[in-house]
Parts: structure tokens; sequence; C-alpha cells
């Protein structure tokens, strides 16, 4: 047991690692209760995985009698007739597997015939006289809030509160999106090693904390964009174009369906990944090219510089002009600082005012020379000194 709390301490988030030990203490039944799509059912995923234990989630609004073992039967036990009740095949599996099971009754308090009966199941930790749940199962319930998240749910009274221990769950703000990528979205597998959900929404959520909002809300017209509504987007990306979908792809299948999931949100998103596209040289040129992601438009910042500029058409040349004028100001001065150092010491002429004019003489480069001239001028001067990050004022 020591090892398994200690595997717990280093895998589990602070929240997980808390639902754990209550889970682990066999002791009342762990209860999270909060809004729809604020991070119940994730939660509990994220925490069988990381431990390695089977999954077991059941649907409770859905479950009859039968399905939790609470269907009666008359049996005959040392010549008297007892009342046993039938333990459904999901009970047998887990009692006599060895392998660790962590259980949880989805949605609780939907239920209203059989919330007293699950309790009793979930707190006895046994069903009749012949099923005993051991060491190696786990046991949680989630439920809503009812009139404070807008659902319909029945309020559980004093008694059966009384065999639950009770935690508030949501998922919105930084703190929640910190949450929703730690403990679920960016557990990775080996399938998506980067993470389950896309790491370009994951990039965006990161930078727009707040467009994960908890279901109270009513941060859209038609859609609550909550933690499990970006879940859905990224899966449906996945399903339909692979994990490793280009920014392109997914920005051309937000651009479709992007609404049916994140509602007005797509549009936000949408400029995100256009912002974020990984274009090429070639795209540059053609000037396909908007504002590129900063690791790729280091890239291409590096392939320009190899490109002779009297060499390309004058169209290329004002496409190329119109990419770099997008790049953040150290970068642009980056380039434009070795761009100058390249055409020096690609000279033979000793004199600083001289070696460049036959180069910069030619059409292309004298456009090229009075769209940066500030900055031209500012580097060529400092040349030989620490250059400072941007140009003088």
């Amino acid at each position: 047991m020591n090892e398994t709390m200690e595997k717990a301490r280093k895998v589990l988030t602070k929240r997980e690692f808390e639902y754990w030990q209550i889970m682990n203490g066999k002791a009342g039944t762990l209860y999270v209760q909060g809004p729809p799509g604020g991070g119940k059912s994730a939660v509990f995923k994220a925490i069988a995985e990381k431990m390695g234990m089977r999954y077991l989630p059941f649907d409770a609004p859905a479950m009859e009698e039968a399905d939790i073992g609470l269907y009666p039967s008359v049996v005959e036990h040392q010549k008297m007739k007892l009342v046993e009740y039938v333990p459904p095949v999901w009970a047998w599996e887990v009692a006599t597997s060895k392998e660790p099971t962590l259980i949880v009754f989805e949605e609780l308090n939907r239920n209203l015939k059989l919330i007293n009966g699950i309790l009793n199941v979930l707190n006895e930790r046994r069903i009749g006289f012949k099923i005993n749940f051991g060491g190696n199962v786990f046991i949680a319930a989630t439920g809503n809030l009812g009139d404070a998240d807008g659902t319909v749910v029945e309020e559980l009274d004093n008694a059966g509160k009384g065999r639950l221990i009770i935690k508030n769950h949501n998922i919105t703000g930084e703190e929640g999106r910190k949450e929703w990528e730690e403990g679920f979205a960016g557990v990775p597998t080996e399938s998506r090693p980067e993470g389950k959900v896309l790491p370009l929404i994951r990039k965006y959520l990161t930078k727009n904390p707040a467009d994960i909002k908890p279901m109270t809300e009513k941060n859209n017209d038609a859609v609550i964009v909550d933690g499990r509504r970006w879940t859905f987007l990224s899966e449906a990306i996945i399903q339909n174009l692979g994990y490793n979908a280009t920014a392109e792809q997914i920005y051309n299948f937000n651009a479709s369906l992007g609404v049916s999931y994140i509602g007005a949100y797509a549009k936000k998103f949408g400029e995100f990944l256009e912002a974020n596209k990984r274009f090429t040289v070639k795209e540059v040129l053609s000037g396909e090219a908007t504002k590129a992601d900063r690791d790729n438009a280091i890239e291409l910042v590096e392939q320009l510089l190899a490109i002779d500029l009297a060499t390309i058409k004058p169209k290329e040349l004002t496409n190329t002009v119109a990419f770099l004028r997008t790049l953040d100001q150290e970068m642009l001065v980056s380039y434009l600082s070795d761009f100058m150092a390249n055409l020096i010491s690609n000279t033979e002429d000793d004199e600083k005012g001289t070696k460049m004019k036959k180069y910069l003489d030619n059409k292309n480069m004298v456009t090229f020379n009075k769209e940066f001239a500030k900055e031209i001028k500012f580097i060529n001067d400092n040349l030989d000194k620490e250059t400072p990050t941007t140009p003088a004022k």
C-alpha cells in the first residue's frame, strides 16, 4: 500500500491525490458534484490511467435494480428461506479479480428510484451475501448541483449526504485550465505522446484560459464552451484528420464544423489557427503566408536569409517584405542584422560605404532597402557595436 501511495503522490495532481486518499480510505463514498462539463468524469479517467487501473463508469440514471444487484431472489440457506440479491456479471468480475479497479457511478442524483439502494452498495462495499469488494476496488460517484447549474436533479436527503464525502468540482479560468491540462488533456498515451487533446487547442487555451467557462455562465448564444466542448472538438478533429493534423487542416475543419462544437468561439479559434500555420518559403514568396507562429517564423527567417533577394521577382519581394513586416520587432531586427552582415561579408570592397552599392543598385534590392531604410541604417551603423534589440527612435 505504501508503494501505491508513493506512486499516487508522484503521478496525480493535487486534486486527484486528494480524491485518491478519500477513495483509498474505504470509509464513506467520495461524491464529486459540480456543473455539467466541469471535468468530473475526466478527473476519474485520468486517475485510473495514471494509476494503471481498470476504469468502470456506470450511467446511474439508466440503471435498473438488476444492473446494480438490487434484484431480490428467495434462496434456501440452512433450511431457511432468505431473500438474496442477485449480483450482476460486472460485480462477479470485479469481486473475483485482483486487478485494481475504479468504479464510478455517474450522475447519481438523477436516478430517483435507486439512490438509496446504490448508496447502500457503495457504502457497504458489497452486494447481498455473495459479493464483497476487496481492497483492490475503489469507488466514487458524481452528481450535478441542481438549480445552481440549471439541471433538474433529486436533492439528496441528510441521511444520503451523511454517507457521502462531498467535494465540489469545476473547471474554469486559469486555475481550471491548468487542472484540465495537467489532469486530463495533457495525459500522454502511446498513440498521442503529447497528450490526449490536440497541442494547438491546449496552446490556444493557455493563451485564452477565460474561454473555458462554467456551465452556469452564459458565454454563448447556443453552446456552453466548457472543458468538455473543447475535448469534443479535439476528438472530432483527431478521428477525422489524425492526431498529427496540421494547423491548416484543423483550420479548415474548424471553419466548417467549429461552430457546432464551440459556437461563436470558433471564429476566435480560427484566427488563432490562421496565425499558427506552419508556412514554407514558397508560400512566403507566393503571398500565401500570413504571420506564422514564432517557432515556424524562426525557421522561415533562417531559410529566407539564404535567398538572394536580387534574383527573385518583384512580386515575390513584395510578398517577402509583407511577411517580414509581421515579425515581432526583435525577430525583424535580428533578420535584417544578419542580412546586412551577410551582404558585407560577401563583397570584396573594404569600404563600408561602397561594398554594397552594386548589390543594392539592383531594382529589387533598392525596393527592399527603401522599405526597411530606418532599420537598415540603424543596423548598418551599429554592425561593429553591441547592437540593441530595436532601432533608435
